[in-house]
């Protein structure tokens, strides 16, 4: 059925940016693919078989139910949970999917070891490594007798051991270069002890552009595989291409005298007759009420900003000027039309937040068009 909002995945661009960190970090470097979060609203399974197709090694994610349902989709390539879990909470899942695991407690050790003597199969694991995050890891002066508890467990397999930056995408170059020390004394300590892994890896996108020496094994790109740059502060230093654009239609279009006031709480008062058009997507589809008097659209290619607040399931522009507006025309909230282009970090600086949470809000509500 078609629908009214919208929002595009060009798979070409996404797969454009794949091979651009490729390029980057070079072919002896890994290249694990984040495409948690539902890919950052692009689409889990379309996304994940993109990256694969483009040459990723591995893919990322946040739960054990994404991982599923990569699996599920068919994809065969190594993939790690990134957040840890608790025991007996799908355990025997990720061991019966050949998914690896997070790890950082004793109690989740044990369950692993446990699900893969029953399985008849290895768990495996990455030794997650706390260098100065403050959310999940071993800490840096416990990993020796950390894996001194567990290494003797049947079936728990490592296959990788890796941290993560905490500043390196706010220019903060001193506290990065000390948690990738941290890193590298941490595998010293346990190397000395008798412990190693197949795969390190420590860099986010962050790391990527601007910390070649953090490459390691591996790498995780995450938000430059869809377009976005961690910060302004990161070196822009490969193409990237914007990989989402989000679109909907003028559903009314009225004319208003002066004093007019528009939508809840009255925040906007037309200052003169205005011609202003609704239009059907809201903050349940992702368009944050942050955005609301502050943020704009591109109608006919022209900027048209939102007046009054941005309900649940509209908002109103204004269209005064823009020349021979009609019903049912095609307006981009992200992305470009004509000259103009409305990228995640504009509407991003406009909310007060950052360009993942405006893309990783775009609801499930709103169909995904793919483009290749």
């Amino acid at each position: 059925m078609p629908c009214l909002t919208w929002a595009e995945v060009d798979l070409k661009a996404i797969r454009a940016n794949l091979i651009a960190i490729r390029a980057l970090v070079g072919s002896r470097v890994k290249i694990m693919a984040v495409v948690k979060a539902n890919a950052y609203s692009h689409g889990l399974i379309e996304v994940g078989r993109t990256v694969a197709e483009a040459g990723a090694d591995q893919l990322a994610v946040a739960t054990l139910n994404e991982a599923v349902l990569l699996r599920e989709s068919g994809l065969k390539l190594p993939i790690l949970v990134l957040g840890t879990g608790i025991p007996g909470d799908g355990v025997k899942e990720a061991v019966r999917y050949d998914i690896a695991q997070a790890l950082c407690t004793v109690e989740l050790a044990d369950a692993l070891s446990k699900a893969a003597q029953q399985l008849g199969k290895p768990a495996q694991a990455h030794l997650k490594i706390d260098t100065g995050m403050g959310r999940i890891g071993v800490r840096v002066d416990e990993a020796v007798s950390f894996m001194e508890q567990i290494a003797g467990l049947p079936g728990l397999q490592f296959t990788g051991i890796f941290s993560h930056f905490a500043a390196a995408d706010e220019g903060d170059e001193e506290y990065t270069n000390l948690q990738q020390k941290r890193f590298q004394k941490v595998l010293d300590n346990l190397e000395r002890h008798g412990y190693t892994f197949p795969l390190r890896h420590l860099a986010n996108s962050a790391g990527i552009l601007d910390y070649p020496e953090a490459y390691f094994d591996m790498v995780r790109p995450g938000c430059i595989i869809y377009g976005c740059w961690p910060s302004p502060d990161n070196k822009k230093i490969i193409p990237l291409a914007l990989t989402l654009t989000l679109k909907t239609r003028i559903v009314y279009i009225k004319k208003v005298a002066a004093g007019t006031p528009i939508s809840y709480g009255l925040t906007y008062t037309a200052p003169s007759e205005r011609t202003l058009a609704t239009l059907p997507i809201g903050y349940a589809d992702g368009y944050k009420r942050a955005l609301s008097n502050t943020g704009y659209v591109l109608i006919r290619g022209r900027r048209c900003p939102i007046v009054g607040r941005v309900c649940m399931d509209q908002c109103v522009v204004d269209v005064t000027g823009v020349p021979d507006v009609s019903l049912g025309d095609e307006v981009v909230l992200i992305g470009s039309q004509g000259n103009n282009i409305i990228t995640p970090a504009d509407l991003a600086k406009l909310a007060g937040t950052m360009d993942l949470e405006i893309l990783c809000n775009i609801s499930a509500r709103v169909p995904r068009v793919y483009i290749d």
